[in-house]
């Protein structure tokens, strides 16, 4: 199983608020604390949405944006991309243009998965031990690790188990979060 993120598992445990929704990636069910959902809710709209530079920049929070720029000027840029650009323009304020066409494979993390962040993965985190051996399938991909579904089967029973551990759970169909 996947290690545990102390902190984070604290926080959440804390506030004792969840949203969930359903997954795109495998019909699971995703739970995460409010403002983790709606950051990642931002982000995967961002990505899926957006159709150039200025439009992505402008959709996702400032800092991610921020480091992701950053990671391209320091050389990360997807082969499948063709040349990268030319050195002269990786330093410029306003680079990438904002008027370029925006396509989220360029975005690193993205082709392979590991951006935006998985809240299944990170379900680990924070969903007791117990609770995850009653009602989650716990699986494992090859590249990114241990990940926590839980079935729809199995989503009454356990908003129920958490509601009786002080959680409140609400449901966010709107939301986008893997």
């Amino acid at each position: 199983m996947a290690k545990r993120s102390p902190r984070k598992a604290k926080k959440i445990k804390e506030e004792k608020k969840l949203i969930y929704c359903q997954s795109r990636a495998n019909a699971g069910i995703v739970f995460a604390a409010p403002d983790r959902a709606k950051r990642v809710d931002k982000i995967t709209k961002a990505l899926d949405l957006s159709g150039t530079w200025g439009e992505f920049k402008k959709a996702m929070p400032a800092d991610d944006y921020e480091a992701i720029i950053n990671e391209l000027k320091n050389g990360w840029w997807p082969s499948w991309h063709g040349a990268p650009p030319e050195p002269d323009n990786l330093y410029e304020d306003d680079w990438p243009k904002s008027n370029e066409p925006f396509d989220s494979q360029a975005v690193p993390g993205v082709a392979y998965n590991t951006y935006p962040p998985w809240l299944q993965q990170e379900m680990l985190d924070f969903i007791p031990s117990d609770l995850i051996e009653r009602f989650c399938e716990s699986g494992a991909t090859l590249l990114d690790g241990d990940f926590c579904n839980v079935p729809m089967d199995n989503l009454d029973d356990f908003c129920a188990a958490l509601t009786e551990l002080g959680f409140e759970v609400e449901h966010a169909p709107e939301l986008n979060i893997c």
